[in-house]
């Protein structure tokens, strides 16, 4: 558990339940709480810390874990029980989290952890998924998110000591989502992103589903992209039907400004192009003056 600590890994947790599980007349107090100390660094911080390894550190751990357990409550003949809690003199905070910064949730990401060389071993990645417990700081050189939904950035550890601060005390860090692409804990596989779902129908005004499907397609939007500006444009424009097919043409004849504003968001959408949606907007209005 001091190896694991932290990590609340399930296959330890099952292995030290079938220890705690046992009755016998050898098990004495002692070993229960030898047992409750293990699941206690297994779950540190509620898996938010972990031990460090600095001679301070490691002095205090040996006074905590001396290795003669009492056989009583009140058996302190070789070890005084209240130098049990000076683990807590090790313990080290070291979880990054990631935040969204349109939705201000936690939100899954998987990053890489580049850990600086060393005498003992070389310059080498460590790839890991977030919420997790960070290498020992003075290992860790940079820190990248690795996905495809959302963008990329690093930080680097060794060129930002306000970052390095941060992380020594649990350290969030907020990404963006990609537009089209959902979180990981709304779609784990990456099948339900935006180019492999059709866009909605929209439903005319006259229709009695109206309400309810424009609606579901502003949920649909909202889904896929927190930018307010672009859900504000869902919401207000985007009320009739659509055309079919990404490459409709957005003038042709019997299309409404709403249906060609809805194509317009389809198409910026899926190109994670929404700092385009105004420019078409604009060169539609400009068409329609001069045709008229």
């Amino acid at each position: 558990s001091l190896v694991m600590a932290g990590t609340g890994d399930l296959d330890l947790l099952r292995q030290l339940r079938t220890l705690r599980a046992r009755v016998d007349k050898d098990v004495h107090y002692g070993h229960h709480m030898a047992i409750a100390m293990a699941i206690g660094f297994l779950f540190l911080g509620g898996g938010r810390a972990t031990l460090c390894t600095s001679n301070e550190a490691i002095a205090a751990l040996v006074v905590a874990l001396y290795p003669r357990f009492p056989l009583s409550t009140s058996d302190c003949r070789y070890h005084l029980q209240a130098f049990r809690h000076l683990y807590v003199l090790a313990v080290e905070y070291r979880c990054l989290e990631t935040i969204d910064v349109h939705t201000n949730m936690v939100c899954t990401v998987p990053v890489e952890i580049h850990l600086k060389a060393s005498p003992e071993y070389a310059d080498q990645y460590l790839r890991a998924t977030t919420p997790c417990i960070l290498p020992e700081l003075s290992r860790v050189k940079s820190v990248r998110v690795c996905s495809e939904r959302y963008w990329g950035v690093t930080w680097q550890v060794n060129a930002d000591s306000r970052l390095a601060k941060s992380l020594r005390r649990g350290c969030v860090l907020t990404v963006q989502r990609k537009t089209g692409h959902l979180s990981y804990t709304e779609d784990p596989f990456g099948l339900r992103n935006l180019h492999a779902r059709p866009f909605p129908r929209r439903t005319t005004r006259d229709s009695p589903n109206h309400d309810t499907t424009a609606k579901g397609n502003a949920d649909f939007i909202q889904s896929f992209s927190g930018d307010p500006a672009v859900l504000a444009f869902a919401q207000q424009l985007a009320a009739e039907d659509a055309p079919d097919g990404a490459d409709a043409v957005l003038t042709s004849p019997g299309h409404t400004a709403s249906a060609t504003y809805t194509q317009v968001l389809y198409e910026c959408l899926i190109h994670e192009k929404p700092e385009a949606i105004p420019i078409y907007a604009q060169l539609h209005t400009l068409t329609k003056r001069s045709l008229a």
